[in-house]
């Protein structure tokens, strides 16, 4: 029979981790302003949780109206052109793109083939 062995947790990767530190950011100089999680940040349901607990904050559902000044938040994985649609056809001009920064330069550099 094969054995497992399972590691403890180490935490984040650099690019999570920044991601997190930009939105925490956002939201501590925002707190006037609604702040959306237009899709989860991190696969994480804790770290999700501890960043809804912030009264401006919620998650993104196509059925509410949010403030035009509202800023959006795009997970550590990366904003497409549909989001970046999503944004211009509603008028929001305030986002924030948390995309991890080795996942930027990958997608570049494919696109570069």
């Amino acid at each position: 029979m094969p054995k497992f062995i399972v590691h403890s947790p180490i935490g984040y990767c650099f690019g999570v981790s920044k991601a997190l530190e930009k939105t925490r950011e956002t939201i501590l100089n925002n707190r006037d302003k609604q702040i959306v999680l237009y899709r989860p940040l991190v696969h994480n349901k804790y770290t999700e949780s501890k960043l809804l607990e912030y009264e401006n904050v919620s998650i993104y559902k196509s059925d509410k109206t949010y403030d035009k000044d509202a800023i959006f938040i795009f997970s550590a994985h990366g904003m497409n052109e549909d989001d970046k649609a999503f944004l211009k056809n509603n008028n929001y001009i305030n986002y924030l793109d948390t995309t991890c920064p080795f996942l930027e330069e990958t997608k570049d550099k494919i696109l570069s083939y």
